[in-house]
């Protein structure tokens, strides 16, 4: 196998960070980059109006449903079935996370909903 292909495909490029979240009873999460796959699954999964907004609840927990992982074990800890619960949560966290998990996947004022302008860093787009 060519060498530098192997060196590509096999390297561990996914940004990722720790966050312990006391709303969930201190647990700790691994907030996860997305991959190229799951970016695009991210924008199919977000309901997008004719205005070309998407609620910001439905665009923190699908982010949460893709991009949260067990520290442990580095599973998933949700999937996208579980979005409905997630909405039942507390919007700060929600919202904490969610901020967290876009900009870890280089999502930002460009590709957020209208209405999220100025509320997380400014990641490059993509």
């Amino acid at each position: 196998m060519n060498k530098l292909r192997e060196k590509i495909l096999t390297s561990k490029d996914l940004k990722s960070v720790i966050e312990t979240v006391p709303e969930f009873g201190n647990a700790k999460l691994e907030l996860r980059e997305m991959t190229a796959a799951q970016r695009g699954l991210f924008q199919r999964s977000v309901t997008i109006d004719e205005k070309g907004r998407a609620e910001l609840p439905e665009y923190y927990v699908t982010a949460i449903a893709l991009g949260v992982h067990d520290p442990a074990t580095g599973e998933p800890v949700f999937t996208l079935d579980d979005r409905q619960a997630l909405f039942e949560k507390g919007f700060r966290v929600i919202e904490r996370l969610g901020k967290k998990l876009l900009a870890l996947s280089a999502i930002g004022k460009n590709d957020e909903p209208e209405g999220a302008e100025g509320t997380d860093p400014e990641p490059p787009s993509v």
